[in-house]
């Protein structure tokens, strides 16, 4: 049986994240996008809540298992948490740079202190207001070299549910989250991690990911920054449904 491609967003994003390469994923049936931040609404906002949430949004919609996860930055974290906790339901995992967690406290501890003042100044200012500093990160140069790409970026933010996103910012920072290296090992030749040739910092974890999970596919693609499907859909969709085929 082939598995239903699981598709889950990123920080301050929705399931309309996905457009560009939902139909082209498609491969039998419709890949499902799961909207994070409303299934956790009313809820506790750490990254094993969000995968408890998910999972049960997959149960409750009738979406039979077997899963190909599919996680965008902080939807890949979602997606390792989901594996843990029904590891049997999921037959692969497709991580978009996505960090499996900070080992050491005191990075954990300096991330923590970081997004507790991000989910803050978040909450009082606005979404309008932080999305502009929160897109001026490195992290996102190449998606501001397209202004067009930009602009919507920064639009559709802009729209996002402050309250909601500051709880899920201090919730599910790096810095509190359980580190799931393990489940990288424990995928095997079932995981693939998928990263920006333009995104340095992301490039450099694929070669530790490579070190610590040998059997994985780390794959470096070309013209795209950290948001790889909406900067190379075309090359996002091909390795994403090669994976499929191994």
């Amino acid at each position: 049986m082939s598995s239903r491609i699981i598709l889950m967003h990123g920080f301050l994003g929705d399931v309309d994240d996905w457009a560009g390469v939902t139909a082209d994923l498609t491969v039998g049936s419709a890949p499902v996008a799961i909207p994070l931040a409303l299934i956790g609404a009313g809820r506790p906002s750490t990254i094993a809540d969000l995968a408890q949430a998910a999972l049960g949004y997959l149960r409750a919609a009738e979406v039979a298992p077997p899963w190909h996860l599919v996680g965008y930055s902080m939807g890949g974290r979602v997606a390792l948490a989901m594996h843990s906790l029904a590891e049997g339901a999921v037959d692969r995992i497709t991580l978009e740079s996505a960090h499996p967690g900070l080992d050491g406290e005191a990075e954990r501890a300096a991330r923590r202190r970081l997004d507790a003042a991000r989910a803050v100044e978040l909450r009082e200012l606005g979404s309008a207001a932080f999305v502009e500093t929160w897109y001026a990160l490195p992290l996102f140069a190449s998606l501001r070299a397209d202004p067009a790409v930009y602009a919507a970026v920064l639009e559709r933010r802009s729209e996002a549910d402050a309250l909601r996103w500051s709880a899920i910012l201090r919730g599910c920072s790096p810095g509190v989250t359980e580190p799931r290296w393990d489940r990288l090992a424990a995928m095997g030749h079932r995981l693939q991690f998928l990263s920006g040739a333009l995104d340095p910092k992301y490039c450099a974890l694929g070669v530790e990911i490579s070190r610590r999970a040998t059997q994985a596919r780390v794959e470096v693609v070309p013209g795209a920054g950290h948001n790889i499907h909406r900067e190379a859909p075309a090359e996002f969709v091909r390795r994403v449904l090669a994976f499929r085929t191994l």
